[in-house]
């Protein structure tokens, strides 16, 4: 049965997403390479399915906050939630 990822520790999802990315790339770079043994492939194949999770969910986080601001007709800014899907709330 193949090893799965460890979920992300609190530490992990402290990260911000800069830094997340920034590792992630980092890794794929090492990955690409081929100057890995299969041993630290795996792990950081493994490590980078992590970082892929926790960037993931910080770019969740950052869609729900996004919200837009419209005019009332009497000139009173109104927020709602943007609409990201193209669909109208």
């Amino acid at each position: 049965m193949p090893a799965r990822a460890k979920k992300p520790s609190k530490k992990d999802k402290e990260m911000s997403y800069e830094d997340a990315a920034e590792k992630l790339e980092s890794i794929l770079e090492s990955i690409e390479s081929d100057d890995l043994p299969l041993d630290k492939l795996v792990v950081h194949y493994e490590e980078a399915a992590k970082l892929c999770k926790i960037c993931g969910e910080k770019l969740q986080s950052a869609e729900k906050r996004i919200i837009q601001l419209d005019c009332s007709i009497e000139g009173d800014l109104l927020a709602r939630q943007a609409d990201l899907d193209g669909e109208d709330n």
